[in-house]
């Protein structure tokens, strides 16, 4: 009798427990495709971290601006997040997606460096010029400006 307790309490805690988290749709969902193309932002952005900016700067985080360009804040950001985790589905959905769309820029560029390296390759090279030869046209370094 205490064998069929034991197993018919084991039965019952492991048909209770449920693998699929509940967690509830949030009033402000942000709409899977504005997440998919926010992910992608996000990728890309978080990449672009360690590059040099215009201005030469690095790890410059380029998050405010994602959110800024979605209006939306850090906090819907992150409970959308989370029920979309909740969502397999939907999230692999848009993971891929995502993950199809940087693989395609990952190509582009990949192309537009071949592209440049071909065309480096073809040029012919700069000869040295003649002091005395005035027919070729002479390039000089730039100076740098010096502030005075």
């Amino acid at each position: 009798m205490k064998n069929f307790f034991l197993y018919f309490l084991t039965a019952i805690i492991l048909l209770s427990c449920d693998s699929k988290a509940k967690i509830k749709r949030p009033d402000d969902l942000i709409a899977p495709d504005q997440m998919e193309n926010l992910l992608y932002d996000m990728y890309v952005a978080n990449g672009a971290v360690s590059v040099p900016n215009l201005n030469g700067e690095k790890n410059v985080n380029y998050m405010h601006l994602i959110y800024k360009k979605y209006q939306i804040d850090s906090v819907r950001f992150a409970e959308s997040s989370l029920y979309y985790t909740s969502r397999v589905d939907d999230q692999e959905r848009i993971l891929r997606n995502v993950k199809t769309r940087l693989d395609e820029l990952r190509e582009k560029y990949r192309k537009e460096q071949d592209t440049l390296a071909e065309s480096e390759s073809d040029s012919p090279p700069i000869m040295p010029t003649d002091k005395n030869d005035t027919t070729k046209l002479k390039i000089r370094p730039r100076q740098a400006i010096r502030p005075n």
